[in-house]
């Protein structure tokens, strides 16, 4: 039961000892509940921040593997191309064989360096998720993972191959 107190003496309603009032009581759940949700929100958030790192880290250890069997599968070829320039001076191959070998030489040149592209774009594309994380909710801005741990060093690996191939 509530009292009224006329419009002249403040116009307020007094709940009795021991009541509360509804509309609080109302405001306070939803301010619970809004609470939660953005907890929840919020958590949502970081698990999708973490699992970009993850596949961002795991995007440079494939593009550092792929750079080292792009790299291994070139000097293959050179030696190939090396050994069958040698027997056609020798007279035992034909000026076919060393044109295949040759454009064999070319096309393993290619693809690393297409290989070393997608690595450094991998490279980009980690430290942009780790930097900007969830920038535009500002929720979460930096986060480091295992994954990005083995990523730094396969970057570190990456520039010292790349420094003693001369950048090919």
């Amino acid at each position: 039961m509530r009292w009224r107190v006329p419009r002249g003496l403040g116009g307020r309603s007094v709940p009795q000892e021991g009541q509360r009032d509804q509309g609080q009581e109302a405001q306070e759940a939803q301010a619970r509940l809004t609470k939660d949700q953005t907890l929840a929100s919020f958590r949502r958030l970081e698990l999708q921040v973490a699992a970009e790192v993850r596949t961002a880290a795991r995007g440079v250890l494939s593009g550092f593997k792929t750079v080292e069997s792009t790299k291994a599968a070139r000097t293959l070829a050179e030696q190939s191309l090396d050994a069958e320039e040698k027997k056609f001076q020798a007279g035992m191959s034909t000026n076919y064989l060393v044109t295949q070998k040759q454009r064999d030489l070319a096309v393993a040149k290619v693809a690393e360096l297409r290989a070393v592209a997608n690595y450094r774009e991998s490279v980009i594309n980690l430290q942009r998720v780790q930097e900007a994380g969830l920038s535009t909710s500002g929720a979460v801005t930096l986060l480091s993972t295992g994954g990005s741990f083995q990523a730094s060093q396969a970057l570190r690996s990456s520039a010292a191959a790349a420094a003693t191939t001369g950048g090919q």
